[in-house]
């Protein structure tokens, strides 16, 4: 029997920084930050999406304003902590399908 490790969650920090969502026609630059964010409720605390321009929008992706990471990829989630969108990891992307089912892409910026 093969005992396969779950990968360790990263901390914020980590992940914080310049990034790019990028799909097959479009991108949008966001920061995720290392600020904490308290969601109402019982949900876990996520940290703060931000962006220079209303570009989510064009990616179907209006309303998110916070992210969490989690050991297999990254949630992005709305503000009172419902997920939007969750992209797996691929290598040192996240990738997955978004809510119009357009396959998004998260990269360092």
């Amino acid at each position: 029997m093969s005992l396969e490790r779950t990968p360790r969650l990263p901390e914020p920090a980590e992940v914080a920084g310049h990034w790019r969502i990028e799909t097959k026609g479009d991108g949008c630059g966001v920061s995720l930050t290392a600020e904490s964010v308290v969601f109402p409720g019982p949900d876990a605390a996520g940290w703060r999406l931000t962006v220079d321009d209303p570009c989510l929008a064009t990616l179907h992706l209006r309303g998110v304003e916070a992210w969490r990471p989690s050991s297999d990829g990254i949630a992005l989630l709305r503000a009172d902590g419902s997920l939007v969108v969750f992209l797996s990891r691929k290598g040192q992307a996240f990738e997955g399908p978004g809510p119009d089912g357009e396959r998004l892409r998260l990269v360092r910026d």
